[in-house]
């Protein structure tokens, strides 16, 4: 992953210079300020927001708590790592929020990628490049990346399920799903 320094390097400017251009922050010339946004393109390039909470110790990050993400976390824990969640805002369109929210994970510098949404497709694949070695998808299947895509056969569980009742004499049965999938 590319730093800061990398791109002050690479468009021939001190590392100041670099930093307000990709903070927005002070003056630049518009030749510079080129120059480094094309070496910000090159190499691939994005904050590390880690980096960015040195100065102020504030990380501009409140933690959720919540239960039912509970397994995955003891999981990581149990392996030395940590876990950070991600919405993105997309305004109802489940593709923009899913890619917002992997976005976001990317720029904290996250080692990979647990996505539980079947709004990705093989473009949104392709567009993250080198980073999908590092995605395992939920509950969804790509072919790019069939190998990190785990999913629970519901249609094969709703007719044990439907069969169970059957069994014990259950006549009326209801069943409460979320949103249909559109693509099944």
């Amino acid at each position: 992953m590319a730093t800061i320094n990398d791109v002050a390097r690479l468009a021939g400017v001190g590392l100041g210079t670099a930093s307000r251009v990709i903070s927005g922050k002070g003056s630049v010339s518009a030749k510079t300020a080129e120059r480094v946004r094309a070496a910000i393109e090159e190499l691939k390039y994005r904050p590390s927001h880690a980096a960015r909470t040195l100065p102020t110790g504030a990380s501009h990050m409140i933690g959720v708590y919540i239960p039912m993400l509970n397994i995955i976390h003891t999981e990581l824990r149990a392996n030395g790592q940590n876990m950070v969640v991600a919405f993105g805002s997309g305004n109802g369109d489940a593709r923009k929020q899913a890619t917002e929210g992997l976005e976001f994970l990317i720029e904290r510098g996250c080692d990979g990628f647990v996505l539980v949404s079947d709004a990705l497709d093989e473009d949104d694949v392709a567009a993250i490049d080198a980073q999908a070695s590092r995605l395992v998808l939920l509950n969804h299947s790509l072919k790019a990346i069939h190998h990190q895509c785990f999913s629970a056969d519901h249609r094969k569980g709703g007719q044990l399920a439907a069969q169970a009742l059957l069994e014990m004499r259950h006549r009326r049965i209801a069943v409460i799903a979320g949103f249909a999938n559109s693509r099944d």
